[in-house]
């Protein structure tokens, strides 16, 4: 009994481990990339056409296609979302 005791306690400890790992991998980064600011711009002054941005916080790595037509922006496809990616939140960001 004392056998099963110590494996469950082994067991249970490396799950516990585990999760916390799982945490801190999935929180690393939000803090810089909560603290990213886009500046304000004018879409007047953009060429028609098709422009790429990307940022790379770890993790939290995006890709966007923004296309302008007539100095307005017309579209913004999301080409790279992060690794985990909540598509419910994207579309309340691009959809601004």
């Amino acid at each position: 009994m004392r056998k099963v005791t110590s494996w469950l306690a082994i067991v249970a400890a490396i799950l516990v481990v585990l999760a916390l790992s799982s945490l801190a991998y999935i929180n690393a980064g939000v803090k810089e990339g909560v603290a990213v600011e886009v500046p304000v711009f004018s879409a007047k002054n953009l060429a028609d056409g098709e422009y790429v941005g990307k940022t790379n916080q770890g993790r939290w790595s995006n890709q966007v296609t923004v296309y302008v037509q007539n100095g307005k922006i017309t579209e913004i496809h999301l080409d790279k979302d992060v690794m985990f990616p909540m598509k419910d939140l994207a579309e309340k960001f691009l959809c601004k």
